[in-house]
């Protein structure tokens, strides 16, 4: 964690956009993602090669944190995450269950809440880029998100998105599921921050400034890993 009065925030509501995703990769549709393999697929040897549908769950890679490190180094890495992030920009969610509207905005809340809580920078990137599905299928948003980092972020990140609303869901069955676990304790935070990432009036980093923070925190890990 850093100390907040040396960051300056955005406005209370992200309402802006840069000159353009430069990254972005997909279109207005489930049909406009190439889910069959990642962005990185033809430069790195850590993506997931085999065909999945935008359903699936599960990986057929795992991607370490050592490895998801060497990945966020890449220049194309920011470019990519970065025009995902800004593509939830003006998303609109419903007001029943999110009074701030504003996927990005709440994805901001969320991140500011696990960067307040936590020093482990993959549960600062789950807690990002939760709901990048969001821009493509609100409804199927769990797993074309996780299907959007398969091979960029590490699997745990991946994991994390795709099994984020499992305690809402089911709870007592992931809970039977997952036991004591780490992965269940992760699903906890992850649940608890995207629940209390719901104001109409939280300040919040920009976008750029939460994923450089982000990806520095994930190399700087991924470089003590053996």
């Amino acid at each position: 964690m850093a100390d907040n009065n040396s960051v300056r925030f955005a406005p209370l509501k992200i309402k802006y956009r840069t000159a353009g995703s430069t990254g972005k990769i997909l279109g207005n549709t489930k049909d406009d993602f190439d889910f069959s393999t990642s962005f990185f697929s033809s430069t790195s040897s850590t993506s997931s090669t085999s065909s999945t549908s935008s359903t699936s769950l599960t990986t057929s890679s795992e991607v370490t944190l050592r490895q998801a490190a060497d990945i966020a180094a890449k220049p194309a890495t920011r470019e990519y995450l970065s025009g995902l992030l800004w593509d939830l920009d003006g998303v609109r969610q419903p007001l029943r269950h999110h009074p701030e509207e504003d996927a990005l905005y709440h994805s901001l809340q969320v991140f500011e809440l696990a960067y307040a809580e936590t020093h482990d920078p993959e549960l600062w990137a789950a807690a990002l880029f939760h709901d990048l599905g969001k821009s493509v299928d609100q409804r199927d948003h769990c797993a074309v998100g996780a299907a959007m980092v398969r091979g960029v972020l590490s699997s745990r990140v991946e994991w994390l998105i795709a099994h984020h609303l499992d305690l809402l869901i089911s709870p007592q069955r992931t809970r039977r599921r997952l036991g004591d676990s780490a992965r269940l304790q992760d699903l906890v935070r992850l649940r608890r921050w995207d629940l209390g990432g719901r104001s109409l009036t939280a300040k919040v980093r920009n976008p750029e400034q939460a994923l450089q923070l982000t990806l520095d925190a994930l190399i700087a890990a991924g470089a003590q890993q053996p």
